[in-house]
């Protein structure tokens, strides 16, 4: 009877686990421990293409890695309003968990190879791997001829920094967004002395600066080997040390060796960061007595929208500052970010259809709202950036020094009417006509990074990995230097 009742026993407990697999249990491959299920693997091969065999008429076809969300929206609209269809190739059903950017680089990859030919290709961002191949490919038309002659996507109505951008060296325009995001370098003309008031600088004049300032001073915020030459340079700095048209660089320069030194002692990361600076050591909502005491010389600045480039006023505390830019040889003064990117293949059956349908993302909706910036919310036309400031005369906007902010209606008696009536330390401050203006010449400047000359991805990895080994002491600057030109000069042949 023990042998039986034993026998039995055995026979449930390989039951039980054998349904407890089928349920996805601990001995499932496709469940991590803990009973998170994996990231489901696309099944999916090839894109998924619309099927319009049925229409005899004129049809735009649109690839797109990802839609953003409001794609479907947009052709429907554009498909209602006239005697055009959309067919779309969807790379995104190649995307998953695993690998969420494998549909843009099979996008890639068929356009580069010639196995698609769409009309129009929609591009997440503007320095991304699908931005390159049809930049660097020459896979694009020219917009320049459109802008000069449509009645509402047109080189008056763009601003002067957003054409510049998507130039080329020739004139030429390859592509095209309708919203932005600005990034530049300010300072306390306090401590920026001769530099104060100055339209860009050098990367030389940086270090001499950086040399020049009282210990006590911190030169800017999130100066670690981690963020330096992002803080400092832009994410594109290194591309003053390479040139594309020639195919040379100069990363063996004096000039690079002394940014090199100057990295060497700074914090590893944030933590060693937080332990060291007087700045970062401090909590975020006593930070702001160091800008506005005089002891933080420069300060990096993102602007996602329009009236973020009024609180400039507020990091130093003076309206005593100056928008120096990022160093580099051109001395540009911004450097724009765009995400989503339409660019007309040069190989379009329909390209006038294409700068239809293209030219419904720049549009206002029905309702007359703005068009959908996605988090880039600075607009690319001057028409929009002017409706978009006009309503902002009657609000008050608020940044508090410990992260964060609002907007309350200017006058209203339950609203807070100075920086000593918030509820925690900040500062206040209007939108006024003035402030417009200012932004608007300084959006319609040339003075920007071009697209086409900034740092390639490839690049940017050699560098960083290189220059990590020598913070880490495996090399010399010297050898850092001599490894790292060795390197890009390799790659810029291969690139050619």
């Amino acid at each position: 009877m023990k042998r039986i009742a034993l026998l039995i026993l055995s026979i449930v407990l390989c039951v039980f686990l054998a349904a407890s697999c089928e349920k996805g249990g601990a001995s499932d491959p496709g469940t991590k421990p803990g009973g998170n299920t994996r990231p489901p693997v696309p099944t999916a091969t090839e894109p998924a293409v619309d099927d319009l065999s049925d229409w005899d008429g004129p049809v735009v076809t649109v690839a797109f890695p990802w839609d953003g969300g409001d794609l479907k929206d947009k052709i429907r609209e554009f498909e209602e309003s006239g005697e055009v269809r959309v067919k779309r190739m969807d790379y995104s059903v190649l995307n998953s968990d695993f690998d969420p950017s494998a549909g843009e680089e099979r996008l890639a990859l068929d356009l580069v190879t010639g196995k698609i030919a769409p009309d129009l290709v929609l591009i997440p961002s503007a320095a991304g791997r699908l931005a390159d191949a049809v930049r660097e490919k020459n896979l694009w038309t020219d917009l320049a001829p459109r802008i000069e002659n449509d009645g509402f996507l047109n080189r008056e109505d763009l601003f002067a920094s957003v054409l510049a951008s998507f130039s080329t060296a020739d004139g030429k325009i390859w592509a095209l967004s309708n919203g932005f995001t600005a990034n530049t370098l300010i300072g306390n003309d306090a401590l920026l002395g001769s530099y104060a008031g100055r339209e860009g600088w050098t990367l030389e004049e940086l270090l001499d600066f950086a040399d020049s300032i009282p210990p006590d001073v911190v030169l800017v915020s999130h100066l670690c080997h981690e963020q330096a030459a992002d803080v400092l340079l832009g994410s594109d700095g290194y591309a003053q040390f390479i040139d594309r048209e020639v195919g040379t660089c100069s990363f063996d320069s004096p000039l690079f060796l002394r940014w090199l030194k100057f990295l060497a002692p700074l914090p590893k990361d944030w933590n060693e960061l937080t332990v060291k600076s007087p700045l970062e050591s401090k909590p975020q909502e006593e930070r702001y007595e160091l800008y506005y005491t005089g002891k933080v010389a420069l300060e990096n600045r993102i602007y996602f929208k329009v009236n973020q480039m009024v609180e400039d006023a507020a990091v130093f505390g003076t309206d005593a500052f100056t928008r120096i830019g990022y160093p580099d040889a051109a001395q540009s003064r911004m450097k724009l970010d765009f995400d989503w990117t339409y660019a007309i293949l040069k190989t379009a059956e329909n390209p006038d259809g294409a700068w239809d349908f293209m030219k419904t993302f720049f549009e206002p909706d029905r309702m007359g709202e703005p068009p959908r910036l996605m988090v880039h919310e600075i607009p690319v036309l001057k028409s929009i950036f002017e409706e978009m400031t006009a309503q902002y005369k009657d609000t008050i906007f608020i940044q508090y020094f410990s992260g964060g902010g609002g907007a309350v209606a200017k006058g209203h008696p339950d609203n807070p009417q100075s920086d000593a009536e918030l509820d925690q330390p900040g500062h206040m401050y209007e939108f006024t006509e003035e402030d417009g203006e200012r932004i608007f010449a300084l959006l319609d400047s040339e003075q920007v990074t071009r697209i086409a000359d900034r740092t390639p991805s490839e690049v940017r990895a050699i560098v960083d990995e290189e220059i990590s080994a020598f913070l880490g002491g495996a090399s010399t600057a010297e050898g850092c230097a001599a490894a790292i030109q060795s390197r890009v000069t390799i790659w810029l042949a291969e690139h050619k």
